[in-house]
């Protein structure tokens, strides 16, 4: 299936939209995008959903700082999906806010909030690390298992299902298990794309899942892992990495 997009990615707009650029050069970027001359007509264009989106998000962006309201701990860890923030606190749990449709805010909703939601459920004994993807996230516990949340199309979750995990509350807290990834090893490190997340393990070896499309699975196929039962665990084969 497709998986979410936190935006569109065109070589006319990744300079003013991934580096952090003056007033002025955004309101360049808005001017152009509203006027369709920016992506240039040789480029794919966006849908004007997508275009309307951009135009609102430049034209609504603050220019200053701001606190995120409801904060109340220290945060050790941001990490941006899309749509949503997910922040790690000192206190090991994890704390989000923004889109919600497939429970990415680990609620046990799918209602957006623009203020930071309760503490993510489920994640008892503490949290290491977290990465998030288009519309889910997962975290290494500190026990180096791995909980994942939120979108479950194409397997994302590593749970051999395609079910959302988080947008209804019978599905976070004690209901919210770890996967199986690559046996007795431990994860040491996580990295997410749109919808697939690749662990290091502690042997050195890596292991991804999900959405895999384009191949970013490293397995030398387009076929999905972790989107049904069998493909986790053990059968989860590690990349094949030379140099």
């Amino acid at each position: 299936g497709n998986a979410p997009k936190g935006g569109f990615l065109l070589s006319s707009l990744s300079a003013d939209f991934t580096e952090r650029g003056s007033r002025e050069r955004w309101l360049n970027v808005l001017h152009q995008l509203q006027e369709r001359s920016m992506p240039p007509a040789s480029e794919p264009q966006p849908t004007d959903a997508t275009r309307n989106h951009l135009i609102n998000w430049i034209s609504n962006s603050s220019t200053t700082a701001v606190d995120v309201q409801g904060m109340t701990s220290s945060v050790k860890q941001i990490d941006i999906g899309g749509g949503f923030t997910c922040f790690v606190t000192t206190a090991s749990t994890v704390r989000c806010l923004g889109e919600n449709g497939w429970g990415q805010l680990g609620d046990g909703t799918r209602t957006a909030t623009e203020t930071i939601s309760s503490v993510v459920q489920g994640l008892d004994g503490g949290v290491r690390s977290i990465a998030t993807m288009g519309a889910a996230t997962c975290a290494i516990m500190l026990d180096t298992t791995v909980k994942c949340w939120g979108y479950g199309g194409d397997g994302a979750l590593g749970q051999g299902a395609t079910d959302h995990v988080g947008n209804d509350a019978d599905e976070m807290g004690d209901y919210l298990p770890a996967i199986a990834v690559g046996g007795t090893r431990r994860v040491v490190a996580i990295a997410a794309g749109a919808a697939h997340v690749c662990a290091l393990l502690d042997d050195r070896s890596v292991r991804c899942w999900g959405y895999n499309g384009d191949g970013e699975l490293g397995q030398g196929d387009t076929e999905g892992r972790g989107d049904a039962p069998g493909e986790m665990g053990t059968a989860l084969k590690p990349v094949a990495l030379t140099g």
